[in-house]
């Protein structure tokens, strides 16, 4: 699965931590990640206010990671 530009989806994990381009109306810039789907809910790690954002603004407005929790194993559906 591609994106429209052509590129595979970025792999985000519910915990993670990132740092967006600008930061939030309270200062804070970092934002954890609390679900994820077409649209992902992150919280300010600042205020603590909770926003949906479309996947393609959090793949493009993301700078990095400040804390990534222990990424789940993957596995294929011919694996026991």
């Amino acid at each position: 699965m591609t994106t429209a530009r052509g590129r595979l989806p970025l792999k985000l994990y519910v915990g993670d931590v990132m740092e967006l381009k600008k930061p939030h109306a309270c200062g804070a810039n970092a934002w954890e990640i609390v679900r994820l789907g077409m649209d992902i809910r992150v919280k300010c790690r600042g205020c603590g206010r909770i926003t949906m954002l479309p996947r393609v603004r959090v793949e493009r407005r993301l700078r990095r990671f400040l804390e990534r929790p222990q990424a789940p194993p993957e596995t294929g559906r011919d694996t026991p």
